[in-house]
């Protein structure tokens, strides 16, 4: 007897929830956990820097997978109904079919809710997504799948897509020779190797609009223009819960970045918007029992010295390196001395 012929009353929503929480799944589990890309909250204020915003980022990105769950629970309960009730035989098409149109859902809304609207985090990092047409994509291709297979083409973004979303801009203090060759000397020993990409520096703003560069580069010639080199008092290490950080502070540093900040309000991520909290990362990303052993190796030999702040160096980030604009030199009167280790 032939089999009977493929049905279509097999239950579409139980396959786009499976894969909204799969989706959810695959961002926790691999951006989150294995590549520690981001957390959930990482560019709402709470960059993993401390022990204390780890822990939030912990709780919040359990909140998030209970959620996943839900999803995938709620698709199993819909699945379980249906298969008991008679049918005829389902097409094998239909449930990863189903699956990526909820894949791609998850992509798309959680990219245009968390990252673009909310800027809660951002794919690494702080950074913003730049190929966003991914998740309707996806989604494109599940719909294809169920009708004629896969539709590969379906991935491919539009010819424009990449420069939609210019890169975002760095803003970084530059410290004088010395002091920052000290910096960059521990950063290159103690960071992983693989993970050391950039230069050691200070960073002011973490991610300012690329399309915008023109009015960035007038305002911050004007500011430097005006304004003197600065001391920079190095005050301590702290723990970053994976890495080590030493501790700058400096009143003209932070009155210069506060009136940047004013300046460029509407443009600002919530992480940029948060107090500055100036410091110069030596090793990050690494086990916390290593980082907790090189925190009380350098704090033994730790004596206080002063550095100075001679500029601003406007970067390019280029998902992973960074690519110099400018440096903006302080021309304003320069201190009578400085201090460096």
């Amino acid at each position: 007897m032939a089999d009977p012929a493929p049905s279509s009353d097999f239950p579409i929503s139980a396959g786009i929830l499976l894969g909204l929480g799969i989706g959810g799944f695959f961002d926790g589990i691999v951006l989150h956990q294995l590549l520690q890309w981001h957390h959930l909250v990482t560019s709402a204020g709470h960059p993993p820097d401390s022990v204390e915003n780890l822990k939030i980022n912990t709780f919040w990105d359990g909140v998030f997978h209970a959620g996943t769950y839900l999803f995938v629970l709620a698709g199993l309960l819909i699945l379980w109904r249906h298969a008991r009730r008679a049918h005829g035989r389902w097409s094998a098409r239909l449930l990863p079919a189903s699956l990526l149109v909820g894949f791609g859902l998850f992509n798309l809304v959680e990219g245009t809710i968390n990252h673009q609207i909310l800027g809660l985090h951002h794919v690494n990092e702080t950074v913003p997504p730049e190929q966003w047409w991914l998740g309707s994509r996806l989604s494109r291709l599940g719909s294809r799948h169920g009708r004629r297979g896969p539709a590969l083409a379906a991935l491919r973004p539009p010819p424009a897509a990449i420069h939609m979303n210019p890169a975002p801009l760095i803003l970084t203090l530059a410290l004088d020779e010395t002091s920052f060759r000290f910096f960059d000397e521990q950063r290159r020993r103690f960071f992983p190797r693989e993970r050391n990409h950039i230069p050691a520096h200070v960073t002011l703003f973490h991610a300012l609009p690329g399309d915008e560069i023109d009015t960035i580069v007038q305002d911050l010639a004007s500011a430097c223009a005006a304004q003197p080199p600065f001391p920079v008092a190095v005050t301590g290490l702290r723990a970053l819960g994976r890495g080590v950080a030493y501790q700058l502070s400096a009143s003209d540093l932070a009155q210069l970045r506060q009136a940047l900040a004013r300046r460029w309000a509407d443009w600002l991520t919530p992480q940029d918007r948060q107090k500055l909290n100036p410091h110069v990362t030596v090793q990050n990303k690494v086990d916390p029992e290593e980082a907790r052993a090189l925190l009380a190796s350098l704090q033994e030999s730790f004596e206080p010295f002063m550095a100075t702040g001679e500029g601003l160096d406007l970067w390019w980030y280029r998902g992973g390196p960074w690519e110099r604009v400018e440096r903006f030199a302080f021309q304003g009167r320069s201190l009578p001395a400085e201090a460096s280790p």
